[in-house]
């Protein structure tokens, strides 16, 4: 009798063993199969489905209209409290978008005529590899179909924001002088399809080019403060193109 039930215990701990190791194995082929390029490509065309679904419906504000468009820089944004509830805005940011991702999206909206358009991206083609020129070249077809679709009243481009890096992060930095040269060059191409480059950077990072870590989450992402110092010079570029119609 001791003996059946000894072999019985010994059958059931083989018996969750092998239940416990698949579920593991299973696990682990779950992650391994979401990070297969062509699976990762078919998700985003998925997100991407979705965002211009709900983007294609106007947004209902009688007020003057401002959308915002642009990355997660744009998404994270609590933007209506930060500007006091004094406009409609609304935000059409998107996580881990690129700039040609955001052509899409502002092709996609059912806004016209809003008040202003700002647009904020770039930094996830810079980060990837894509070269200074060819982000250029996106940001241009950004700016020409933005007039184009949503014929706003005026257009602010705000810079690309910088890593939070250390003085040993010699990638961080490599990424950091990338982007201060791509900022450089959009401000000359912003003049060129009659937007408002809006360099923002002062105001967050250090005298060595560093997002400030009192305004950032993660050394990437600006937590609320980073946002109000943002804002401010948002709604002064906002107010001075007012004066200037």
């Amino acid at each position: 009798m001791r003996l059946r039930i000894g072999t019985l215990f010994g059958c059931a701990g083989w018996f969750l063993a092998v239940l416990l190791a698949c579920l593991i194995l299973s696990r682990i082929w779950n992650r391994i199969f979401l990070k297969l390029p062509s699976v990762q490509r078919e998700q985003w065309v998925r997100v991407m489905a979705d965002k211009k679904s709900e983007l294609a419906l106007p947004w209902r504000d009688e007020r003057p209209l401002i959308v915002l468009a642009g990355d997660s820089h744009i998404e994270m944004g609590d933007w209506y409290d930060t500007f006091g509830g004094a406009f409609a805005m609304r935000n059409c940011g998107l996580s881990r978008a690129k700039i040609e991702d955001v052509c899409s999206l502002v092709s996609a909206l059912g806004d016209r005529n809003p008040e202003a358009v700002i647009l904020m991206c770039g930094f996830n083609n810079l980060a990837r590899n894509d070269s200074v020129e060819s982000a250029l070249n996106h940001y241009q077809e950004l700016l020409s179909i933005t007039q184009a679709t949503l014929h706003p009243g005026k257009i602010l481009v705000l810079s690309v924001m910088p890593l939070q890096v250390s003085p040993v992060d010699k990638a961080g930095q490599a990424i950091n002088q990338k982007i201060a040269f791509f900022n450089r060059q959009l401000e000359t191409i912003c003049s060129e399809h009659h937007a408002v480059f809006v360099n923002v950077n002062p105001a967050v990072m250090d005298a060595d080019g560093s997002l400030l870590p009192s305004l950032a989450i993660d050394g990437l992402h600006l937590n609320q403060a980073g946002y109000e110092k943002i804002a401010i010079i948002i709604r002064t570029s906002l107010k001075t193109r007012e004066t200037q119609k």
